[in-house]
């Protein structure tokens, strides 16, 4: 019997996006929501986090972050899940979902293989991640502004 996680409709979440998928101070590429192809997957990570304001929420995001992944040379961006699943699934059929992964890991899903609307999904989702988007550190900054 196969277990389907559970769906996560609201919260922030939050992804750590490597210097190269960012220009500039806050451009973000859509290639930050691509799924990787080797080892493939089946959906691209975010991590739950909380905070009563920004800086609670991007340091509770460097905290859970950095205990799973080497953090110095990219940023953090924070999504509102909310918004992404009404702003990126205004069709019919819902092409992204986000589920729980061994909380505070989730995973966004894209639900379709046309690759116009995960193309549209990943450019609303980039410019989502503009909106609340940290450096986490001095060096990746310059790094990434100097690009």
């Amino acid at each position: 019997m196969e277990i389907v996680s559970s769906y996560i409709t609201e919260g922030i979440a939050s992804r750590f996006l490597r210097s190269i998928w960012v220009r500039g101070a806050d451009e973000v590429q859509a290639c930050a929501f691509d799924l990787r192809e080797s080892p493939p997957e089946e959906y691209v990570s975010f991590f739950m986090i909380s905070g009563a304001d920004d800086e609670a929420c991007f340091s509770n995001a460097f905290d859970i972050i950095g205990k799973k992944l080497t953090i110095d040379n990219g940023a953090v961006a924070l999504l509102d899940i909310e918004i992404c699943l009404s702003e990126v699934n205004d069709e019919d059929a819902d092409i992204i979902s986000f589920r729980e992964k061994k909380l505070p890991h989730c995973g966004m899903y894209y639900h379709t293989d046309d690759l116009t609307k995960i193309t549209e999904a990943k450019n609303t989702l980039r410019f989502l991640s503009r909106e609340r988007i940290r450096w986490t550190s001095e060096k990746a900054e310059k790094l990434c502004l100097s690009q």
